[in-house]
């Protein structure tokens, strides 16, 4: 039986493969490789500190967490910051507040709305954070 941070961590794995955007973007997973040019989505699972919510040595505990996605936009494509501010919007949305998301019994809950930061440069691509904060109880 996985252990309960598989479990939320494949929960949230099966939410980010149902995402459907427009244009399609390739997905990095954690210990991907990026491709070599073009506009691709990177996937980080930032697990938080576990918190002890009651007296009881078996009771639930609270796990927080962010997932991070994040938009990668080459320079050379030379487009409108809105370009990537409606994608960030359509992950956002994905992710709406209250969705629970499922695997092998461990529910995995989005806090709040997603936030999404402005993008800043890097050295060859224009980057744009999507932060989803989530939480289980297990």
């Amino acid at each position: 039986m996985p252990s309960i941070e598989t479990n939320i961590w494949m929960a949230i794995k099966a939410r980010i493969q149902s995402l459907t955007l427009s244009p399609a973007l390739p997905v990095v997973w954690p210990k991907g490789s990026a491709p070599t040019s073009g506009k691709y989505l990177t996937v980080h699972w930032m697990p938080n500190v576990t918190q002890r919510r009651a007296v009881s040595s078996n009771g639930a505990h609270r796990r927080p967490g962010i997932l991070q996605l994040t938009i990668f936009s080459p320079l050379s494509l030379n487009q409108a910051p809105e370009v990537d501010t409606e994608l960030a919007g359509q992950i956002a949305e994905h992710f709406p507040t209250d969705h629970r998301m499922t695997f092998g019994g461990v529910s995995v809950r989005v806090q709040r709305a997603p936030s999404i930061s402005q993008a800043y440069r890097s050295d060859a691509y224009w980057i744009t954070p999507v932060s989803v904060f989530v939480e289980t109880l297990a």
